[in-house]
């Protein structure tokens, strides 16, 4: 489902996503994966719903900050995005 978002939004042109495969697994891992490990390893997690949102939104913050800097650059001219 995420994979067919991140498609969606390559193709109308609002994301700039060379490979919307990887973009999904990483945002899955970031965002279901990783916190799941983390409650069960009890890793500094609380598992409650104020520290569930607290992570997923400083998850989401960290992946829209990347994708801001890579529109910005992309707009501005200035530089290339990572691997090209």
């Amino acid at each position: 489902m995420i994979q067919a978002i991140l498609e969606e939004g390559t193709s109308r042109g609002e994301l700039a996503l060379q490979d919307p495969g990887f973009a999904a697994t990483f945002a899955f891992n970031a965002l279901v994966t990783a916190p799941r490990h983390r409650i069960l390893r009890r890793l500094a997690f609380k598992n409650t719903k104020a520290g569930r949102r607290a992570y997923l939104a400083a998850a989401i913050d960290v992946m829209f900050a990347g994708l801001a800097l890579r529109i910005d650059a992309e707009s501005s001219g200035h530089g290339q995005p990572a691997g090209q």
